[in-house]
Order: structure tokens, then C-alpha cells, then sequence
């Protein structure tokens, strides 16, 4: 998805899944290029790989301490693997991301606010004991 119209700017991103893969992940870039009155809480997104659902939410621009500061909020990027799936790591950038900014239960991933250049991500998958 290249500039998509969204509250607070464009927003393009691309998923890509490998879960078939000897390491399975999906891998994702997502950027935002913020509109004149970047000011404005940005919006949603949605897309994955391979058929998996994958979407992004915007979370609250007035956030203190999260992102840099664009005015942009961080964002909530959902990637939504096939039943019997699990996250279980993820990397920002080609480093490790805390635990603590993403969920597998939930199958989110919090990524800081948004800027023209991006961010790159891979999330790694395991199977689960429960389909």
C-alpha cells in the first residue's frame, strides 16, 4: 500500500510473510509522511503477506515520551497470523524490541511515531500447541 489518505497525513507500508520459512516471521516497513497539520491524530492501516491480515492504529498524539517528537503519535501495528501461530520476538531495525512493546496475545507491535524514512521490522513466529 503506497500513501494511503489518513487523519494527519499518507501512509505506506509493506508486509511480507514467511512463516513457511525454516525461521518463520513476517517482515513489515511502515512509513508515514505527516500532512501540513501534522499535529492531528494519524489513522489506521491494514495489510499483510500471503493472505494474513496485518493493521495499524494510531495511538494517542498527545502520548508524552513516545516517538520523536513529530507531533505524530506512535503507532499499534497488528499483524494477524493463521490460527496455530504465535509471536514470539521481534526486531526494530535489525535490534531486538522489549518484550514490552509488543503483544502476542493481542498480535500488536508498538512502533515509535512515524516519519517519511520509516521503520523496518521482522516479527518471529513459532507454532503453537493449541490450533
Amino acid at each position: 500500500m503506497a500513501r494511503a489518505p489518513v487523519v494527519g497525513g499518507r501512509i505506506s507500508f509493506e508486509v511480507v510473510s514467511n512463516l513457511g520459512a525454516a525461521v518463520p516471521t513476517i517482515r513489515a516497513n511502515v512509513s508515514m509522511a505527516p500532512s501540513v497539520t501534522a499535529s492531528q491524530p494519524a489513522a489506521a492501516v491494514s495489510g499483510s503477506g500471503s493472505g494474513h491480515s496485518a493493521g495499524h492504529r494510531m495511538g494517542n498524539p498527545g502520548a508524552q515520551g513516545r516517538g520523536r517528537s513529530t507531533g505524530l503519535a506512535p503507532v499499534t501495528l497488528t499483524l494477524r497470523a493463521p490460527t496455530g501461530w504465535v509471536l514470539r520476538s521481534v526486531m526494530m531495525g535489525g535490534q531486538a524490541w522489549p518484550t514490552g512493546r509488543f503483544d502476542p496475545v493481542r498480535e500488536t507491535i508498538e512502533l515509535p511515531a512515524l516519519l517519511p524514512e520509516g521503520v523496518a521490522l521482522q516479527a518471529t513466529y513459532a507454532k503453537s500447541d493449541v490450533t
